[in-house]
């Protein structure tokens, strides 16, 4: 008994390919097919690189990779047209990588039902069914055909060919429904009234993205049901005429050509960007809201002083006054409220001291105050130019310098050793003595010690 593959007994869409037209034609929709995976693999890492990630842009370079594939069989098979095992292999990729593009389309249209109902489209039916229920259905659905399509060549049998035929038949009108079927849920989306404002996701009008899905849809219906109609009609045997639906003009328009039309078309509305949703996004109204939200950043030294000078002010007369309430400073402390502000003071960071501390007309002379600078050494400040707004290294004022010193050491910073004492040998009277001396060091008159309120 002779043993498999054998060569079909009856025409089929395309039929075996030849050296000339379909070497060249294949070579042309290779090439297409590279362009296209590369567009839309730079479009997925260009979008990751952002944080916006787009996993249908990969989705679509995973077909265009198939196609690449189901090209190089098909001109491999028209230079070896006894090899059926180029045969059955470019057969598989044929069948097996439209399907992609028919579960990207389920997941966009789950999209637009949430946006427009989002009591439906976030419902658990509707979220089991689209497109859990149909991805499943659909893997299942290409497994059976790849494998009926394998089995056909590997046997003689009258009632197996039957019973093969009527697998791929079904397993195509099951394609045809699943491309199809974003068409009327989208009729069936603009019909019903809406409960609720819509949740805009993406960019672009709303009916912009209905436009393009119909569009994409009706494309891809149109070739998985051009391809049943061929495989439904009476078997014709290789020995007749080619009848013109199983021309290879019609293999490559409507398997090929429409799939090129697709990519190309999703790549140059981009909807990588239309289509995008916030990652994360669960229930109504998550996707009209960036739910990646930044951590909270830790207290620095930066921070410690920015609101510190955000709820210390001072005027030109040389009393210290409060930004919070606008208030002279009457003593260590404003009555009224645990934190000496009553009830209308911000919280502030851990650890944070609030100074109240003197200020001078030569900080506003410079251009800069202490609120807009972070410290970086005894003697300069990267400080903000008043006049340009730009970042820029400045002198420090004295009296800056005094407040800066100041601070540092209400805030734990260690003073430079003294004489003959290394950094960690002092003592609490030498710390009352330095804080004196870098006091009147920088013209101040007060007592740090009662200028400070811990919070």
């Amino acid at each position: 008994m002779a043993r498999g593959p054998f060569s079909p007994q009856v025409q089929s869409l395309g039929n075996p390919p030849e050296g000339i037209p379909d070497a060249p034609a294949s070579a042309v929709f290779l090439a297409l097919f590279i362009f296209l995976a590369a567009s839309h693999m730079r479009i997925f890492k260009g979008n990751k690189a952002k944080g916006h990630l787009f996993v249908f842009s990969g989705a679509m370079f995973g077909f265009c990779m198939a196609r690449i594939v189901a090209c190089i069989l098909r001109i491999a098979w028209a230079y070896e047209p006894n090899n059926l095992n180029l045969a059955i292999a470019d057969q598989v990729f044929v069948a097996a990588g439209v399907v992609i593009m028919y579960i990207i389309n389920l997941f966009f249209v789950q999209r637009l039902m949430k946006a427009r109902h989002p009591h439906i489209g976030w419902s658990k039916p509707f979220r089991i069914l689209i497109p859990p229920v149909l991805f499943v259905l659909t893997i299942v659905a290409l497994i059976m055909i790849i494998v009926a399509t394998i089995q056909s060549q590997f046997t003689q049998n009258p009632n197996t060919h039957r019973i093969d035929r009527d697998i791929q038949l079904t397993v195509n009108a099951f394609f045809c429904f699943v491309a199809f079927i974003p068409i009327p849920l989208i009729l069936a989306m603009l019909t019903i009234t809406p409960r609720t404002h819509m949740d805009k996701f993406g960019s672009g009008r709303f009916s912009t993205k209905v436009i393009i899905l119909v569009t994409s849809s009706a494309l891809l219906t149109l070739g998985v049901g051009f391809r049943t109609g061929t495989a439904a009609v009476t078997p014709v045997s290789v020995r007749e005429p080619i009848p013109w639906y199983f021309s290879k003009a019609c293999f490559y328009i409507f398997n090929f050509g429409l799939e090129v039309l697709v990519l190309l078309f999703y790549l140059v509305v981009r909807v990588d960007r239309r289509f995008w949703v916030p990652n994360g996004a669960e229930g109504p109204g998550s996707y009209s809201h960036d739910l990646v939200q930044e951590k909270p950043k830790e207290w620095d030294t930066e921070t410690v002083i920015g609101n510190q000078d955000r709820t210390a002010g001072s005027t030109h007369d040389g009393q210290t006054t409060c930004l919070q309430c606008g208030n002279q400073r009457v003593g260590p402390s404003h009555a009224g409220g645990a934190n000496g502000h009553g009830s209308h003071g911000p919280v502030p960071p851990p650890k944070a001291a609030h100074v109240h501390h003197k200020t001078s007309k030569s900080e506003d002379a410079d251009g800069f105050s202490d609120a807009q600078s972070v410290r970086t050494n005894r003697s300069s400040v990267l400080g903000v130019n008043a006049k340009t707004g730009e970042y820029e290294m400045q002198s420090m004022p004295p009296d800056f310098a005094g407040a800066i010193v100041g601070r540092q050491v209400h805030e734990g910073a260690e003073p430079p050793p003294g004489p003959g004492r290394g950094r960690g040998e002092r003592t609490t009277s030498d710390l009352t003595e330095k804080r004196t001396t870098w006091g009147s060091m920088a013209g101040e008159k007060e007592d740090y010690n009662g200028d400070v309120e811990t919070r």
